[in-house]
């Protein structure tokens, strides 16, 4: 908006080329004295510029949740309606639209990972856990000790134990239902995703320790073959 508005201003309503490629220039270069803050050599994907940006007081929207409302702000409103690209109804419609396809899309994959640890997952850890206990029982039966098999049984059974925890808070969560989309979006970022996470958290650890026969899914070494 600066921008457009400073360059008619140098340029004039109706520039030759000359006209206009210098008053470019000098735009630019108040751009670059005014903004130099915004201009980064380093690593942009490193923590290391998310902490220079948060110096140098720029903002930082670390979720699709916390960029959407700027789009609802008045500056952004403003913007919008004044070079006649979105009215503020539009832009307010496109911000609802892009809220409901965020909270619909976390939606599906929670309900998808739901049915996979469900279906698939805990089903393999199962019995898993039950051929350690035949091979302990067995072991046992016949007078020996065997402590390393013991182990790697209790190792899957708070296995199995840590998934079906993490999955009942996960699907807690999944149900809960709220007035609003937004409040809606908002439980999604700060509940629904970490719930998730921490379900694949305990999905991951259950995988390392399943034999490979049994595990329903490609592994990452299979994926990488």
């Amino acid at each position: 908006d600066w921008f457009a508005t400073e360059l008619i201003k140098k340029a004039g309503k109706n520039p030759t080329p000359a006209k206009r490629n210098s008053a470019t220039l000098a735009v630019l270069r108040e751009v670059v004295k005014k903004h130099r803050k915004v201009c980064f050599d380093g690593d942009g994907y490193n923590q290391d510029w998310v902490l220079e940006a948060e110096k140098r007081g720029l903002p930082h929207l670390k979720s699709t949740a916390d960029a959407l409302p700027v789009l609802k702000s008045k500056k952004a409103l403003d913007l919008f309606r004044k070079y006649k690209v979105l009215s503020n109804r539009e832009l307010k419609a496109r911000y609802e639209i892009l809220v409901e396809q965020y909270v619909a899309i976390l939606d599906i994959e929670a309900n998808t990972l739901v049915t996979m640890i469900r279906t698939q997952i805990l089903p393999a850890g199962v019995r898993s856990q039950a051929q350690l206990a035949d091979a302990v029982a067995a072991t046992r039966a016949t007078g020996i000790d065997s402590p390393a098999t013991d182990a790697l049984l209790h190792e899957t059974v708070e296995a199995i134990e840590d998934l079906v925890q993490a999955l009942m808070t996960l699907e807690t969560e999944k149900i809960r239902s709220f007035k609003s989309l937004e409040k809606a979006m908002h439980h999604s970022h700060q509940s629904l995703i970490p719930a998730m996470e921490a379900t694949r958290t305990a999905a991951d650890a259950l995988e390392r320790i399943v034999p490979s026969d049994l595990w329903p899914l490609p592994t990452y070494a299979e994926m990488l073959l």
